[in-house]
């Protein structure tokens, strides 16, 4: 009977330790994905200091957005549409005669209309370039991610815990928490992901409204600030983990300390990570928008 009672607290231990192990798994691959998201290359190329997998295929949904036949056809609308602000600002400017008969302001007009039109139909060209130099800065500033995540295993996390409920208890606990932060890091790389292809998407209606007059190419303007806050975006973020992340791991305690007290340290580290790359992407957002 004292063999099965100890056999089923091994196995209720051993459930704890893996559900330590399944959070930090989760917690890892989500720090993969995001360097994954960051670090993907719109050229159709994943670079060689991006991870496998999830950049290249990133790639490739860029190429298909930039180069597909719906995104041709709103570059179409896009320079249709800055003919049509070109004459709603030009017969908005020629209320004032002063401004009309300058024939500076004119030029200005037809200037205007020409970085428009070009900025329309060359959108597939430079926008790629854009996002390129947000990825060249990052990685010519951090070089090849090291991707640091947890390095202890589940079993080592708990090993110090005798009471098996109190094992099991903590480690669902923990998993829980490293589920959640993992999804917040995540959720992070996707709003980037997701803002990126919303302004490609937008950019040849939002570029033709520069042609127009004093007021209609306030929103080119915006549209402009907005992109370059999120093209570069990953910068701010990839400093963020990279100053945060090296907390993950680091033995604050000495070694022999209580097992529970490692994984609480562990959380607080992790936490600390999350709200630091949080911090960071808000505070570029802020800095542009003043």
């Amino acid at each position: 009977m004292t063999i099965l009672f100890l056999s089923i607290a091994d196995w209720i231990k051993s459930g704890g330790a893996a559900m330590c192990q399944n959070g930090i798994d989760v917690y890892n691959g989500c720090i993969k994905v995001l360097y994954g998201i960051l670090l993907a290359n719109p050229s159709g190329a994943s670079s060689s200091s991006t991870p496998d997998d999830v950049a290249s295929k990133l790639s490739g949904v860029w190429d298909y957005l930039m180069h597909g036949s719906a995104y041709q056809t709103l570059v179409t609308i896009g320079g249709v549409f800055a003919i049509v602000f070109f004459l709603v600002g030009y017969c908005k400017e020629s209320v004032d005669i002063t401004k009309i008969s300058n024939l500076e302001m004119n030029l200005w007009l037809f200037i205007r209309l020409i970085l428009s039109v070009a900025g329309v139909s060359l959108v597939a060209t430079w926008m790629p370039t854009v996002i390129r130099a947000g990825i060249g800065v990052s990685t010519r500033l951090f070089g090849k991610p090291s991707m640091a995540g947890i390095t202890m295993s589940g079993k080592e996390m708990l090993d110090g815990i005798d009471n098996s409920i109190v094992s099991l208890i903590f480690g669902l606990i923990f998993m829980i928490v490293m589920v959640a932060c993992g999804a917040g890091i995540l959720f992070i790389g996707l709003q980037r992901l997701l803002k990126l292809i919303v302004y490609a998407c937008l950019a040849p209606v939002m570029l033709s409204t520069a042609s127009g007059g004093s007021g209609i190419n306030r929103s080119a303007g915006l549209w402009i600030r907005n992109f370059l806050q999120v093209a570069f975006s990953n910068v701010v973020i990839l400093l963020a983990m990279r100053i945060s992340s090296s907390l993950v791991g680091m033995k604050l305690l000495e070694s022999g300390s209580n097992s529970i007290l490692q994984a609480i340290v562990t959380i607080v580290e992790v936490v600390t990570v999350v709200g630091f790359i949080k911090l960071a992407d808000s505070l570029l957002e802020k800095l542009l928008a003043a």
